[in-house]
């Protein structure tokens, strides 16, 4: 696994707008919860699909709604989950032709 950090990846103005909607003045912040260990702060969106379903030994899929639901607008707006896919996209193909 390898980890590839993209200089200028957000505009300095894009960057402002996710400070803005997710900063300690935003409303969204108080949905937010500190990761443990980095302390980082982490909103959860989408569904949330738990390892083990409590109260069954069956195989089951359980589907728990996340707590603010689909991606914010502003991620929408400036497309950031199609971006990194296309980045991630390059990424893959440039090093599978690298190992080739």
């Amino acid at each position: 696994l390898g980890l590839h950090i993209v200089e200028d990846f957000v505009s300095d103005e894009e960057e402002r707008e996710l400070v803005d909607y997710w900063g300690p003045e935003s409303p969204v912040h108080a949905f937010g919860t500190n990761e443990r260990i980095s302390g980082r702060r982490w909103f959860n969106y989408g569904p949330i699909l738990p390892r083990a379903t409590t109260g069954t030994t069956k195989s089951t899929l359980t589907v728990i709604p996340a707590k603010l639901g689909c991606m914010p607008p502003v991620v929408r707006r400036q497309r950031l989950q199609e971006r990194i896919r296309s980045l991630a996209d390059r990424h893959v193909h440039v090093r599978r032709q690298a190992t080739s």
